[in-house]
Parts: structure tokens; sequence; C-alpha cells
């Protein structure tokens, strides 16, 4: 996770000397120094939000802990980060109590923390009957299982392996169909 060898960083740096976790701290240097020029050259046009998009695996980055403990960061009020708690790392699967804690961490540096756990689609079936226990067993599943059904084959999956004459084998370039 927190090294990459030489192949990685185009043959340049020794193994272990990149971090991954700059690239989701880029944005809020991107926010600090977009604040300096405003403070120093009025003519600099205003900016919208900084945005960054990561995962929940690149929270083991030391340099993301670095950025989210500076007290300055907590109050860039432009400055958005989008935790994807998908619960899975190159590595391992992220436990539960993990993601607690990460969120914790957040709020306990003055972050606002907001969580979205379940989309639309899957919300309005726990507005459907038998949506409660649905939500129920969703929310206390462990998350190696969680991780299983998410990889397990849908019903159509199935059908169609069982219908091997469904299966079309793609034309291949220059020859007729």
């Amino acid at each position: 996770m927190g090294s990459c060898g030489p192949a990685q960083c185009g043959g340049q740096r020794p193994e272990g000397a990149c971090s991954v976790g700059i690239g989701a701290t880029a944005p809020l240097w991107a926010a600090l120094a977009h604040r300096y020029l405003r403070s120093h050259f009025p003519q600099t046009p205003p900016a919208g939000r900084f945005v960054s998009l990561l995962g929940d695996a690149e929270l083991d980055e030391g340099a993301i802990w670095e950025a989210v403990a500076d007290p300055s960061v907590a109050r860039l009020g432009e400055l958005l980060w989008v935790v994807d708690l998908n619960r899975q790392s190159l590595d391992r699967v992220v436990p539960d109590i993990q993601i607690r804690r990460l969120t914790g961490m957040f709020a306990a540096a003055g972050w606002q923390v907001l969580t979205l756990k379940w989309g639309r689609t899957i919300s309005r079936l726990f507005d459907r009957p038998g949506g409660a226990p649905l939500r129920e067993r969703l929310e206390t599943m462990p998350t190696e299982e969680y991780q299983r059904m998410l990889r397990a084959p849908t019903e159509e999956d199935v059908t169609h392996d069982r219908h091997p004459r469904h299966h079309h084998r793609p034309r291949r370039p220059g020859r007729p169909g």
C-alpha cells in the first residue's frame, strides 16, 4: 500500500520511496495555494470546490493523516473528500471497526463527516415489504461475507451459463460473420 517499487516510479526511486497518498491530498494543496494567491493577488479568480475521491485503503497512508491533522486544513470549506468505504484493500478486507475508527479520526481533527451508506436503488428496496429484514441483514453482515455476496453470480449469469447456445463468439476481424 504505502510503497512502490522502481517500476511504478519510472525507475527513478528506490523501493519504498513512493506514496500513493499524495494524489489524494493534491486537492488540499491546491486549495491552500489558491487561498494564498487570493490573499496576495486580488485579481485571482474565485474557485469552486477542490474535490478528492479516495478509497478507505488509501487512508493507510501517513501523508493522508499528516494532512488531515493539520488544523488549517479543517478550516478549508472549499475542500471536499469523498471516501469510498467499500471495505476493500489490495491486501486485505477492511474490518467494520476500522471504518468507525476512521470516521472518528476525521471528526476528531475537526472535519465535518457525513455518512451516505445506501444508494437510491437499495433504499427503495428497504421501503418495500420485507425491506426492514433485508436492511438489518446487510447492516449486520460481516465484511468478508458482504464481499463474497458482491461477487456471487446473479441468477441471470447462472441461467446464461446453463444455456450455451446463448453464447456468441465475437467475429474475428476480416472474416465473414
